[in-house]
């Protein structure tokens, strides 16, 4: 999954000098991470699209008298918990070194304010340049902070200040909190949104049709699909709806469980069908509702051989519909 690329830009190229002496504290809103430049910081953004949607890195930097000073937020369409979080390092070292030549002689583990994360040094031999990298992973999102310098040069005053001085932002001290928090992502249709596990699952970065979203697990064992309308559904149930349209090109449709539940503010009608399609049989498990704040249908399904071990997942996934406005 090459999630990295736009990290790796920011890493690699920085911008023009900036001028100044006087320290500058560094604090910004919506970011966990903070610091201290050597001067004011000049901002840009890169954006690069993956198979689950765009990471867009936000990075402050300071050039001055050979030396180079960042702070960059990459955030991502998917979220990373701690057992995806080596994968992740390893991923970063892979790109640094594709961006640009160098060998690490420093690789080790770093905490920053109880986050686990990691602090390595570069030698850009070809490049005559040495850089130091610590990465650390807040609440889903990925933070780098960077310093560098030529080659055989020793690290100045400011660069320890830099570097020692990253610290976590006192919104985000509840390193346990985070860690939760950070996995959950919305989407908004309508009147209706749906509360995800970003860890697990993405929305299709191709939708283009109104109040449709699709989703997909990142371990490609489901999918799940929205379809929320403005207005009530009149001419049958939505359950109905549902199972004509599967039956318009499935070999064969089979009912296997009914019911109703109550879902924060909705009475929404459940539905488990089983769908023969291209030879393949396909469990779905849908949650339908139709009031006056609209209509929407929302069905996850998996191939049959998976059903039982992510019913569970996808249950969740549905139990994330509620209204945007609650009832009262």
């Amino acid at each position: 999954m090459r999630t990295l690329a736009a990290l790796c830009l920011a890493l690699a190229c920085l911008g023009a000098a900036a001028a100044g002496a006087a320290p500058v504290a560094f604090a910004r809103p919506g970011w966990a991470i903070g610091g201290l430049f050597p001067a004011e910081p000049r901002r840009d953004e890169f954006r690069a699209p993956t198979p689950q949607g765009e990471v867009i890195s936000e990075r402050f930097f300071v050039e001055d008298a050979g030396e180079a000073f960042l702070l960059v937020r990459s955030t991502y369409p998917v979220a990373f918990d701690r057992a995806s979080r080596p994968g992740l390092f390893e991923q970063v070292k892979r790109e640094a070194i594709a961006a640009r030549p160098g060998d690490f002689v420093v690789d080790e583990p770093f905490t920053l304010g109880g986050y686990e994360g990691r602090r390595f040094v570069i030698e850009h031999r070809r490049a005559k340049r040495t850089k130091e990298l610590r990465v650390v992973v807040v609440g889903g999102t990925l933070y780098a902070g960077s310093y560098e310098r030529a080659a055989g040069r020793p690290a100045s005053a400011r660069a320890a200040s830099f570097l020692d001085g990253l610290e976590v932002q006192p919104a985000f001290a509840d390193f346990r909190a985070m860690e939760e928090a950070g996995r959950w992502r919305e989407v908004t249709e309508g009147r209706f949104k749906v509360r995800y596990d970003a860890t697990r699952w993405y929305r299709d970065p191709t939708d283009r049709e109104p109040g449709v979203a699709n989703f997909l697990r990142l371990d490609k064992r489901g999918e799940a699909q929205l379809i929320a309308e403005p207005v009530p559904h009149e001419g049958g149930s939505l359950e109905e709806v549902a199972l004509a349209a599967a039956k318009e090109s499935a070999e064969s449709v089979q009912v296997r469980r009914r019911g109703t539940k109550r879902r924060g503010d909705l009475n929404v009608g459940e539905l488990e069908f089983a769908v023969r399609f291209d030879g393949a049989t396909y469990v779905n498990l849908g949650y339908f509702y139709n009031g006056a704040e609209g209509a929407v249908q929302f069905r996850a399904w998996a191939l049959e051989s998976d059903y039982r071990g992510v019913a569970g997942d996808l249950a969740e996934l549905l139990d994330g519909l509620a209204l945007t406005v609650p009832s009262r």
